[in-house]
């Protein structure tokens, strides 16, 4: 989902049907489908402002472009000239600090800066030639590049010897399988996976993992299900409920119901992390 500009005049979302922007103004409510779709292959992914009055979008069958002015829909011009970014499902678009384009696909992570595009690849790895599927790309404050993927969690230090570091469930995550990432105000990164929810000791390299056995709703989430709030709050989506997680020391999920919310408290310690 992306708004435009403060005070937004319009409001864009992804879904199976494409992409659709409503007019806060008039209510109206506009629709896109990708050029050349079917049903199967029409649904939008990711979405990325231009900063040019363009969105980036990522769809099933590759990479986009939108002109808001005009409402067209058409092939983006990187996929034009790189056949990988054409016909490949685009999971994630994510612009980092310095302006550089995170892209990630079904088949790779690229990234474009300073116009030239480089799919990345890790220094040794046996999983499909070095390449990672990424899901989500998520910067951290202290501008640490973090990648959610099928093969688990990857920080990407520029300039280090060592660019990339890898975490699996060998080193205490529940799942491999990464959907979200989000940081709160304490440096935490909180992971929504397909076996719960996993906070993340960035510093220690330590891992609290939360299941159904500790509260949770359900053990798996869901992709793009993760958001926060103004005030600090995560709103997690999984396929149970809708948790919530707080930014304070406690992990609070809200269990919606027709008779009013229920909800129960995890906390995570000051000094380390209990449950």
């Amino acid at each position: 989902m992306y708004m435009d500009g403060q005070g937004w005049k319009c409001l864009y979302w992804h879904s199976w049907r494409g992409m659709s922007r409503l007019h806060h103004r008039s209510g109206r409510i506009e629709t896109y489908s990708f050029p050349h779709s079917t049903s199967l292959t029409n649904s939008c992914y990711s979405l990325l402002d231009g900063t040019d009055g363009t969105l980036w979008v990522g769809g099933m069958s590759g990479l986009y472009l939108f002109n808001k002015q005009t409402g067209e829909l058409s092939q983006h011009p990187l996929a034009k000239k790189h056949k990988k970014l054409e016909n490949v499902l685009i999971y994630t678009l994510f612009r980092d600090s310095k302006g550089r384009i995170w892209i990630g696909t079904e088949e790779s992570l690229f990234l474009y800066a300073g116009g030239k595009l480089e799919e990345l690849h890790l220094s040794s790895s046996a999983y499909l030639h070095g390449l990672i599927q990424a899901f989500c790309v998520q910067e951290d404050s202290r501008h640490e590049i973090w990648i959610g993927s099928s093969t688990g969690l990857y920080c990407y230090k520029e300039g280090a010897p060592t660019a990339w570091k890898h975490y699996t469930m060998k080193d205490g995550l529940p799942n491999d399988f990464i959907y979200n990432i989000l940081e709160d105000e304490r440096g935490r990164l909180w992971l929504t996976t397909n076996k719960g929810l996993a906070c993340f000791n960035t510093e220690e390299g330590t891992f609290l993992n939360y299941t159904k056995q500790d509260g949770l709703p359900h053990d798996q989430f869901n992709y793009f299900g993760a958001c926060k709030a103004h005030d600090g709050t995560f709103f997690l989506g999984s396929l149970g409920a809708l948790p919530i997680s707080s930014h304070t020391n406690w992990v609070i999920i809200i269990f919606p119901g027709c008779g009013g919310n229920r909800s129960r408290c995890l906390k995570s310690g000051d000094y380390g992390y209990e449950k």
